[in-house]
């Protein structure tokens, strides 16, 4: 009797080892979830990886010269009237964007005084004016008053810009170079000639061109033909060439922006 109660036993323990084996071997593993905590599921959550955002200033991006009619063109000129109290056009010297700002040269076409303005977006707002030639009118200053506005914006811009003439001295301007022009193309017998149209216009980069078509007076029209005066101003004065008797296309000399304002 003893004999079989220590076999049962044996048998028992064996058994009892064996289900323990199974059961490790079953065992469920533990995985961790995206958040490093461990657990017997794996977990369905992830942590975004945070974007990497450009600074707001824009510094190292390119710095664009918004031209007129354009969206941000003309935002800008919005802001500048609210802040300057004016419902004016404005004669746009120069102006520049880069990020989420923007310094312009601006003055009202009903002739106030001609100032730089500083803007930050980005829903623009004028934040900054300064009268041009003003003590307070420089790189140095503009970026102590509007924090964030780059060196490279605030040095884009020339604080002693000199403007062209304005239109009607261009105009005028450009009619004596038409007839002087004319005069030498005839060997000096340029009288004749009249100048039957003059116009001007100034490039997105400040650069003005012209455009004159100079005829023969009527009491000399059978002996000469009208004469195409293409020039551009440069160092002060009017240079540049007759289109005759052939002229090429006006996209071969002007800028495509200034073609439809000189009348072609």
């Amino acid at each position: 009797m003893q004999r079989c109660r220590r076999a049962v036993g044996a048998v028992s323990v064996c058994l009892f080892a064996a289900l323990l084996s199974a059961g490790c071997a079953k065992k469920v593993p533990i995985t961790t979830n995206s958040v490093g905590a461990s657990s017997g599921a794996t977990s369905s959550s992830v942590t975004p990886t945070a974007a990497v955002m450009p600074p707001v200033d824009g510094s190292g991006s390119p710095i664009t010269s918004p031209i007129s009619g354009t969206k941000a063109r003309t935002e800008l000129m919005d802001a500048a009237r609210k802040k300057l109290g004016t419902t004016s056009e404005f004669v746009v010297s120069q102006i520049y964007v880069q990020g989420s700002y923007a310094l312009g040269d601006l003055e009202t076409v009903s002739g106030g005084t001609r100032q730089f303005v500083a803007f930050k977006g980005p829903e623009w707002e004028a934040v900054w004016v300064a009268p041009f030639n003003a003590s307070n009118a420089s790189a140095t200053n503009v970026m102590s008053a509007v924090p964030g506005l780059s060196e490279e914006l605030a040095t884009k811009v020339d604080w002693k810009f000199a403007k062209p003439a304005s239109d009607a001295a261009m105009s005028s301007s450009l009619k004596t170079a038409a007839k002087g022009w004319a005069k030498t193309l005839m060997g000096g017998l340029g009288e004749p000639y009249e100048v039957m149209m003059a116009q001007v216009a100034q490039d997105d980069k400040g650069q003005w061109w012209g455009r004159a078509v100079v005829q023969p007076a009527s009491s000399a029209s059978g002996s000469y033909e009208s004469i195409d005066y293409w020039c551009k101003y440069s160092g002060g004065t009017w240079t540049g060439k007759a289109q005759d008797p052939e002229p090429p296309a006006p996209t071969t000399y002007f800028p495509l922006a200034v073609v439809g304002a000189l009348g072609f």
